[in-house]
């Protein structure tokens, strides 16, 4: 059974949390929308479970890149050095965009362990992509 007004609080606190260190909004379905370093993302609480509160976290790195080889192994390389998360590409029109996505369980963080998880996560990305930026490959 999980419990959908604990994980309406914890988005709550997540929005608090998040305009510390960037912009954003909860929707009516409770979904997060923030930027960070000038880069979209979005976070989804998830209620598993009573007491089990699960975040899933998307980031977008980098948008618009050239479908290349080239590419693909760099966001390869990149995704090796991340603590936290999965780099992955999506591709449309010859173009690749690339987002980070991390899931994890944040049912009695307290607000600065929160903080810091999210945004060493959301850090580590942005630096992704500006490795990823024109000049760089």
């Amino acid at each position: 059974m999980s419990d959908p007004e604990a994980a309406e609080r914890l988005a709550k606190r997540l929005v608090a949390l998040l305009r510390m260190i960037g912009t954003a909004e909860l929707a009516d379905n409770q979904a997060i929308t923030f930027t960070y370093r000038e880069r979209p993302g979005t976070i989804q609480v998830l209620p598993l479970a009573t007491g089990l509160d699960v975040i899933a976290l998307t980031l977008v790195t980098a948008w618009d890149r050239p479908s290349t080889p080239e590419l693909r192994d760099e966001v390869e390389r990149l995704g090796l050095d991340l603590s936290f998360g999965t780099l992955k590409r999506a591709q449309h029109d010859g173009l690749s965009d690339v987002l980070l996505h991390y899931t994890f369980p944040a049912s009695g963080l307290k607000d600065a362990a929160l903080l810091t998880l999210v945004e060493l996560v959301l850090s580590a990305g942005a630096d992704a992509g500006d490795a990823l930026s024109v000049g760089n490959l």
